[in-house]
C-alpha cells in the first residue's frame, strides 16, 4: 500500500497567523538549504507565520518557528525568552517550502 500524502500548499500561499508543519524543502536553492539548516527547520518542524516585514528589505514572509518536532535542543533560541528568532523569506524562497496547515 502507498503511505498517505497530506494535501500541502507553498508556504508563500499561507494566511498570517496559520501555524503550518514543514513537510518537504525543495532542494533548487541551496542558500536556502543552508538558511534553513542554520535555524534547524526541516520537514517536522512546525513554523507560525506572524505580521508581514518591511516589503523593502526583500524579506515579505516572517515566520515563528513553534517546534523542530523534535527533542533536541534549539541553539538558535534566546534562553532568556525561550523563543526562537522569526526568520524571513521572500516569495520564491517561501514557494519553495511545501507545508500541511496544522
Amino acid at each position: 500500500s502507498m503511505p498517505v500524502v497530506p494535501l500541502t500548499k507553498p508556504l508563500s500561499q499561507v494566511e498570517d497567523g496559520q501555524t503550518v508543519r514543514v513537510w518537504r524543502v525543495s532542494d533548487q536553492d541551496p542558500a536556502l538549504l543552508r538558511y534553513l539548516s542554520r535555524h534547524r527547520v526541516r520537514p517536522g518542524t512546525l513554523l507560525k507565520l506572524v505580521s508581514p516585514v518591511d516589503a523593502s528589505k526583500g524579506a515579505q514572509i516572517r515566520v515563528q518557528k513553534i517546534s523542530a518536532g523534535q527533542s533536541s535542543p534549539n541553539r538558535d533560541e534566546d534562553e532568556s525568552k525561550g523563543i526562537a528568532e522569526p526568520l524571513e523569506l521572500d516569495d520564491v524562497q517561501a514557494s519553495g517550502i511545501q507545508v500541511v496547515i496544522q
